[in-house]
C-alpha cells in the first residue's frame, strides 16, 4: 500500500503518514488506531517485536508492583476483575 492509500483510508495526510513513517512524529492514540485500521491489522503490530517484548516485561513489571500492594485476596479479586473486563475488549469507535 502507498503512503498516499494509507492516508486516505486512514482519514490522515500524506505529508503526516510520511513524517510518521521518517520518524518525525509521535502518533497519538487515535491516529495509531485509524492506521491500524486501515491496514487491517491490531495496533500492536505497528511496532517491532522487541518493542512489544520490552512494553509487556515493563506493564508486566508495573502490575507486580501494584499487586505487592495488597493482601493475598485483594488480589484474586483483582484477578476476577481483570478477567471480566478483558473478556469485552475495547474497540475502535466508528467514524461518523
Amino acid at each position: 500500500m502507498t503512503i498516499a492509500a494509507l492516508a486516505k483510508k486512514a482519514g490522515l495526510s500524506v505529508d503526516y503518514v510520511n513524517k510518521l513513517e521518517l520518524g518525525r512524529y509521535m502518533p497519538s492514540a487515535d491516529k495509531l488506531v485509524a492506521i491500524a485500521t486501515a491496514l487491517d491489522v491490531g495496533v500492536e503490530e505497528l511496532f517491532p517485536s522487541e518493542r512489544r517484548n520490552a512494553d509487556k516485561s515493563e506493564a508486566l513489571e508495573d502490575l507486580r508492583t501494584l499487586a505487592c500492594q495488597y493482601d493475598v485476596t485483594q488480589i484474586r479479586y483483582l484477578i476476577t476483575v481483570v478477567r471480566a473486563v478483558m473478556r469485552y475488549p475495547r474497540r475502535a469507535r466508528p467514524r461518523n
